[in-house]
């Protein structure tokens, strides 16, 4: 049963994404780097009944988008064909991968934020959430969806 009333009647067909390391025109300066670029992964999810969403994700090194990019090809074998149900996905994503880690919550100093706007049929949903990790803090921010 779908907890998701953002998308009744979607399923997953495919998860792509591609690597790509955008210049930036001022250098951000972090406590370990400074980035001349950012290497971010594109990605889509394509439903069968033919909406795509597009989300990126900031990978700080080009070798993290790349083992991302194997990651995401494996979050498509586990759900694909399932319905567009984000508290769902998330449980069944948490079960799938429990053994390397990945965690809703965390006490843990470094926490990552997100804010998003997501558009559905002309309706906006402005979100937040937070997590131990930006998939965390996405699937966090997500439980804010109407259900």
């Amino acid at each position: 049963m779908s907890t998701s009333k953002l998308a009744p009647g979607l399923n997953i067909r495919a998860i792509r994404s591609a690597a790509v390391d955008v210049p930036m025109s001022f250098p951000l300066g972090t406590s370990a780097a400074t980035l001349r670029s950012a290497p971010l992964l594109l990605i889509d999810v394509e439903t069968e009944q033919g909406i795509t969403g597009h989300a990126y994700l900031f990978c700080y090194v080009p070798a993290a988008a790349k083992a991302m990019a194997v990651m995401l090809d494996e979050v498509q074998r586990t759900v694909k064909g399932d319905a567009v149900a984000p508290a769902d996905l998330w449980q069944k994503m948490a079960r799938r991968f429990k053994l390397i880690g990945v965690k809703q919550d965390s006490a843990v100093d470094g926490d990552t934020s997100i804010d998003l706007v997501l558009s559905d049929h002309g309706r906006d949903f402005i979100l937040g959430g937070h997590g131990n990790g930006p998939i965390a803090a996405f699937c966090d921010a997500l439980n804010g969806l109407p259900h």
